[in-house]
């Protein structure tokens, strides 16, 4: 949706969504007279602010539009002064989505040491877990997590009260090359500052960590294909309080905070968190945390 006018000033609004509910701002007052400095449209108290603010909208096509403006030099009761004259004045608009990058980078990518990744994540717990990056024979790259058992080792990055306030999302992609009977072998989890979540692959499917006593309970029941990746997600809904849980884009559950334990940490963290369960090896491949709840598109628009 794309709006027009002003008085003071000439304003175009555009709002993206559709749902009239944020729009971005262009000041095309200002636009005007930072490119064409010797016909200005000045901001004059009262009604004289040398433009009747009566604009017009023309959609060219599915991401240009034109905006059409006056220009009164002598203001809304007189004619212009001499060698200056009314006139009328159009740009043109590109409106485009483009994507954008999280606000706090947390991620891990391929084959990378996650303690050498930029922001670095640290290690958790590690009482002799293994870990090492390879290329699977497709190309697909990841970093290798393997116990046997009773040991394990886990990544994690510290989060802050503001990166949790709105819709958080995380987002792990990763292949269970030797599974066990311990959803924390190959486990995914978020502390926001009230509440725990892990979420994690075990041989006979998706599980989460319910209570206080972090009973393992099922999201789906399947048999794991050690062959294949998996993606897994964890979308916060402010509103309602609820993480709704996504396997390879499509929801599986959605949990409640009563559902799960308290807390008053405030991390994301990966990889192989229990010494039960046995001996097991996990590739994660990407891990993502994004604050907004979605990977970010913005607007972009350009005057011409």
């Amino acid at each position: 949706v794309a709006l027009s006018g002003g008085r003071a000033g000439l304003f175009l609004w555009v709002n993206r969504a559709g749902d009239g509910v944020d729009w971005e701002t262009v000041d095309i007052r200002a636009h005007h007279n930072q490119y064409v400095p010797g016909e200005p449209i000045t901001v004059i108290q009262g009604w004289n602010h040398h433009t009747t603010a009566y604009t017009e909208l023309a959609r060219l096509d599915d991401e240009h539009l034109l905006y059409i403006y006056d220009r009164i030099p002598g203001g809304h009761n007189q004619l212009p002064p001499p060698g200056d004259s009314n006139s009328i004045w159009v740009v043109r608009a590109k409106i485009e989505k483009v994507a954008l990058p999280p606000p706090i980078p947390v991620k891990h990518e391929g084959a990378q040491d996650p303690t050498t990744e930029n922001p670095a994540w640290f290690v958790r717990y590690d009482n002799g877990g293994a870990a090492a990056g390879g290329t699977e024979p497709d190309g697909t790259a990841y970093w290798e997590i393997s116990t046997a058992a009773e040991k394990y080792l886990q990544y994690g990055y510290n989060l802050t009260a503001p990166a949790l306030q709105r819709n958080w999302l995380v987002r792990a992609r990763l292949r269970v090359v030797t599974p066990t009977t311990s959803l924390f072998n190959a486990a995914v989890g978020l502390a926001d500052g009230a509440r725990l979540y892990w979420i994690g692959l075990r041989s006979d499917g998706l599980f989460y960590a319910a209570g206080p006593s972090f009973t393992q309970t099922s999201l789906k029941s399947f048999t794991v294909d050690t062959g294949r990746y998996y993606e897994i997600e964890l979308k916060k809904d402010q509103a309602t309080g609820n993480v709704t849980v996504f396997l390879d884009g499509e929801p599986v559950g959605a949990i409640a905070p009563g559902d799960v334990s308290e807390t008053q940490e405030r991390w994301v963290d990966w990889g192989d968190d229990t010494g039960g369960g046995g001996a097991s090896a996990a590739r994660w491949n990407s891990l993502q945390f994004y604050p907004s709840g979605r990977i970010l598109e913005g607007t972009m628009i350009s005057i011409q």
